[in-house]
């Protein structure tokens, strides 16, 4: 067996249940020098049942739309957040880079 690093899926959320947008986590992290990946990742189906977009709202999208941009669906579902934050660990990780992310973390949860 080969020793790799875990990875981890995670959502923000607002304190009033609201999903704070992975563009804006992304934006954040990139300020502090924070590598992750954001965006939809690949199990068709489990991003838009964790953001709780709807078959109407995603059926009404595709059918309005052809070649449709991800700026395109962000609009047609009225700017609802289209993906999720990944963090991933590896051989060279230290507690520390965990523990500076989890920092910049805490920096979402409202006081």
């Amino acid at each position: 067996m080969k020793w790799r690093g875990g990875t981890v899926t995670m959502n923000f959320y607002r304190a009033d249940g609201g999903v704070i947008d992975h563009l804006i986590v992304e934006a954040e992290a990139a300020k502090d020098g924070i590598s992750l990946r954001t965006g939809c990742f690949c199990n068709p189906g489990a991003g838009e049942t964790a953001l709780d977009l709807s078959k109407s709202e995603l059926t009404a999208c595709f059918v309005q739309h052809t070649n449709l941009t991800v700026d395109d669906f962000r609009l047609c579902i009225d700017g609802k957040s289209t993906g999720a934050v990944r963090v991933s660990t590896g051989l060279v990780t230290n507690f520390a880079d965990v523990y500076r992310f989890v920092q910049f973390a805490k920096r979402f949860i409202e006081p």
